[in-house]
């Protein structure tokens, strides 16, 4: 796992992925509109001077992905989920603590029912009086090739006040409904929630997910993380089916969503009609996205398609690959653009990414 951090004047924004710690300072021509920005290659990675220092994490040799971090009482958290393969729904997650973003220890894993812990797609929000971990349990299908076969996921959430007594587990909302990022607007918690919309609650199958038409993606809202209501759908009947919705806060309260691979959505107070369209990033999308707003700049990071294309030097390890990139949204052009990737080895499926501030 690995933690970037670069600094935009005096705030200083921590970056993570899942298997390396990044720093990287920043540097004149990233803030404000300049186009002179250059844009990264599989041989330049960092043509903008933005990567300061990698540091690793936590490593033990298994599939270890979709991270997060937050900061909360002085102290960094960062979770884990700690797998042996892709989505990793056979391994617990696990949430590791530091003062210094040097030594980390770890604090909590999942455990018991349902599933014996196992959990996928972790996500931390700090509030003043509480740190609250969301996680995805599921129970996907053993044949997901079958039409009918069946699947189940529902998103739980533990608390601690302390960082160090966690909470049994609970299910938040409604099941089949996948938490991602949550954010703190005017001490209102919102949180992106995608679902198939297939009328009921006990499973989905495998010919459901994979039908758009029955594709959503929902703003929740809550005053305590625990309970929440409906406040509009973002998106629906797109043109492939939708997961991990992004959103961050813009300084005139407008709220911005990006939705995995290439939707961008926008919505005024208080948040119930949205307009969407086409991010158009470059090279086909982001996945596992994250944003965060700082001042009238906007950031977004996660695992980049780029590189996908058969080009680029045969023997570099990149090539054909996933890159994990940071963007910065350019008003100009009206579309991100990616002006940093991370080191290496940063792409597939360690390019889940957490900021923060």
């Amino acid at each position: 796992m690995t933690l970037y951090d670069f600094k935009r004047g005096t705030a200083a924004v921590c970056f993570l992925l899942v298997t390396t710690v990044w720093a990287g300072n920043s540097h004149p021509k990233v803030h404000g509109e300049d186009l002179r920005l250059r844009v990264p290659a599989l041989e330049n990675a960092d043509p903008n001077g933005l990567v300061a220092w990698t540091r690793k994490v936590y490593a033990n040799g298994k599939w270890n992905a979709t991270p997060d971090i937050a900061w909360w009482r002085d102290h960094y958290y960062v979770s884990i989920n700690k797998g042996t393969v892709h989505n990793g729904v056979d391994g617990p997650v696990v949430v590791l603590k530091s003062a210094d973003l040097k030594k980390w220890e770890q604090v909590y894993t999942t455990s018991g029912a349902p599933g014996k812990g196992s959990a996928v797609d972790c996500k931390l929000l700090s509030l003043p009086d509480r740190l609250l971990l969301y996680f995805i349990y599921m129970n996907r299908a053993v044949d997901p090739q079958n039409p009918g076969a069946r699947s189940y996921a529902e998103t739980r959430a533990v608390v601690t006040r302390d960082g160090e007594s966690w909470s049994k587990s609970q299910r938040v909302y409604q099941s089949g409904h996948n938490f991602w990022k949550p954010k703190v607007r005017d001490g209102v918690i919102y949180v992106a929630s995608d679902y198939i919309n297939a009328g009921r609650a006990e499973y989905v199958t495998a010919a459901e997910e994979r039908n758009p038409k029955l594709s959503r993606v929902a703003l929740l809202r809550s005053t305590d993380g625990l309970v929440w209501e409906k406040v509009s759908t973002i998106l629906k009947d797109p043109p492939w089916s939708v997961t991990e919705t992004a959103i961050a806060f813009r300084p005139d309260g407008e709220l911005w969503a990006f939705t995995r691979q290439d939707f961008l959505s926008r919505s005024a107070p208080p948040y119930t009609e949205w307009t969407t369209r086409r991010a158009h990033v470059l090279g086909g999308g982001i996945a596992g996205p994250e944003m965060i707003a700082l001042g009238d700049e906007l950031y977004l990071a996660g695992r980049f398609y780029a590189y996908l294309a058969k080009h680029g030097p045969p023997d570099s390890p990149q090539t054909n690959k996933f890159a994990t990139s940071l963007l910065k949204y350019n008003k100009s052009a009206a579309r991100f653009q990616s002006v940093a990737d991370l080191p290496l080895a940063s792409y597939a499926d360690m390019g889940y990414s957490g900021f923060v501030q």
